[in-house]
């Protein structure tokens, strides 16, 4: 009798102090229905329905903007953006669902995290209509997801920690040269101080446009394309002085055009701190700069050719 009555005191006790933990701690618990768990992140999340990406990162900003088909870094130094980043970005977003909801509380913000003072993201689109606006916090006890919050809710809710990594690219800018392969190329052209030389694709080989003495090498070829698909930018420079950088005359511009008419030309100015060369691209209105030894290179095999 008295074990009986023993084991329903604790029952009790138990009962009472499981109904303070959830009656004081509410807002703690998993309430899939009001956090909407399972949810998509954003409904129809495409490439297609913004324009412009702000992040930022513990007080760093990055702004990514689409201009025609490319997007580029406008913040910092203006570049083109890594494709391969924006089109990983856009894939893993429209996958995304709502985690269970963590908190209702506003006051807990900050200790989740999610009070705009670690990382912050927003979409705009072409109508500066801002579309998505989230704060991402703290690493939840579960490496797998971390806190999360819309702009317009005061709710935190768990979302899965690949969302942060995303956002967290120190650098995206394009540092490959040329946006597509210039072994694909059907016509070269190679302007420089004293003339230029044009290559033209054919049935597999490649004809100069003007008639010469000279035995064309397709070998030559190859390493001239190899080396061109090679090329990758040293660094982006706020624009100089044009008489410094050498590109209002370039010393060589080349040119390539591939099958669907599109084209890139490439401006090469004058030698900087004696290890690189200023350099552009001649459709956007962007410095950087090559390596010497690979300019050195270009003119070597291209003299190989003439």
């Amino acid at each position: 009798m008295v074990n009986n009555n023993l084991l329903a005191l604790l029952a009790l006790i138990a009962a009472t102090l499981l109904f303070t933990l959830v009656y004081k701690h509410q807002d703690l618990f998993k309430d899939a229905s009001s956090a909407k768990s399972g949810e998509y992140l954003v409904s129809g999340f495409g490439p297609g329905e913004f324009n412009r990406i702000s992040i930022t990162d513990k007080g760093r900003s990055t702004v990514l903007r689409k201009k025609g088909s490319r997007w580029q870094v406008i913040s910092d130094v203006a570049a083109p953006a890594k494709l391969a980043y924006i089109e990983e970005l856009f894939l893993k977003l429209k996958e995304l669902k709502r985690g269970e909801l963590i908190s209702r509380q506003k006051e807990k913000h900050e200790l989740f995290g999610v009070d705009g003072g670690r990382m912050e993201i927003r979409f705009t689109n072409s109508f500066n209509q801002q579309t998505a606006h989230f704060y991402l916090g703290k690493l939840s006890p579960d490496p797998a997801v971390i806190y999360f919050r819309n702009d317009d809710a005061q709710e935190t809710q768990l979302i899965a920690s690949h969302l942060r990594e995303l956002f967290e690219r120190r650098d995206w800018r394009e540092y490959q040269l040329f946006a597509s392969d210039p072994k694909q190329a059907v016509e070269l052209k190679f302007e420089y101080d004293d003339g230029e030389f044009h290559l033209r694709e054919k049935g597999g080989q490649w004809q100069p446009s003007k008639p010469t003495s000279k035995l064309l090498s397709l070998t030559a070829v190859n390493r001239l394309l190899e080396l061109l698909g090679s090329l990758q930018i040293k660094e982006y420079l706020e624009k100089p002085a044009p008489e410094k950088s050498g590109l209002d005359t370039p010393q060589l511009t080349v040119t390539l055009v591939w099958s669907d008419g599109s084209r890139q030309s490439l401006l090469v100015g004058q030698e900087k701190d004696g290890d690189s060369y200023y350099a552009s691209w001649g459709e956007e209105p962007v410095t950087f700069t090559l390596p010497k030894h690979k300019i050195s290179n270009l003119k070597r095999e291209l003299s190989n050719l003439r």
